[in-house]
């Protein structure tokens, strides 16, 4: 298995759970090479493995918790589909 292929570890799986991308703190020098390429990348080689799959039902994907938690004056409210990020806290800039 290489790494760009998920095929052996999916084999007799129903169901894959795809929870992992890029995260990094701080100051990013490109961060679309850095994280958003491979983040789409590596959901690209997920989807195209469970689709090649014959046992595979469903793919669950997760998003990271910063779609939602850098949500200014959220206070102590719940958080939930109405709740992104403003993308230029994301980037430092808010």
């Amino acid at each position: 298995m290489g790494p760009r292929d998920f095929s052996e570890a999916m084999h007799g799986c129903g169901v894959v759970l795809h929870t992992a991308s890029p995260f990094i703190l701080g100051d990013i020098e490109d961060p679309e090479r850095n994280m958003l390429l491979p983040a789409v990348q590596g959901t690209l080689n997920v989807m195209r493995a469970a689709a090649a799959s014959p046992t595979v039902t469903r793919v669950v994907l997760t998003s990271s918790t910063a779609s939602v938690y850098m949500k200014p004056n959220r206070g102590d409210a719940w958080i939930d589909e109405k709740d992104w990020s403003d993308s230029s806290e994301l980037r430092g800039k808010g």
